[in-house]
């Protein structure tokens, strides 16, 4: 089950008014089970995704294909950013823009690629120590 769908925006003005940022493409990111709800229908069965199992499910499936995008794109030498930048602002903005389902449907990131257009002197957000890890109980 496929529980989200990517809008694809080349216009830099329309990525700029959805996210506030632009790039060569930006990919948009939204949980949607309009086609599991219209598929169960179809087939004569009740299917409502109401609650929070089906929104964590669902938003974790989401984050992964993006996650898989950037990785994806890294291979092919596009920078990419991944921003919350959709939540800012009017939400409606999005479904009127973009003529989007207003049930089932919400924007949950937005992925802006594009090519530097030069290399940073340095890499930032690295960490510079170990991390922080907490390891469970052990057994013998």
């Amino acid at each position: 089950m496929q529980s989200y769908s990517i809008v694809v925006v080349r216009d830099a003005e329309a990525q700029r008014k959805i996210c506030g940022y632009r790039g060569s493409c930006l990919l948009l990111y939204f949980l949607d089970y309009t086609r599991s709800v219209a598929t169960a229908k179809r087939l004569g069965h009740e299917f409502a995704p109401g609650d929070m199992e089906w929104f964590v499910t669902g938003s974790t499936n989401t984050m992964l294909a993006a996650q898989t995008a950037v990785i994806a794109a890294k291979s092919m030498g596009i920078d990419s950013l991944l921003t919350n930048g959709v939540h800012r602002g009017d939400m409606q903005r999005l479904w009127e823009m973009l003529g989007l389902p207003r049930r089932y449907c919400f924007p949950l990131i937005a992925l802006v690629l594009g090519y530097a257009a030069k290399e940073p002197a340095f890499q930032k957000g690295r960490l510079s120590g170990p991390g922080i890890v907490h390891r469970g109980p052990t057994t013998s």
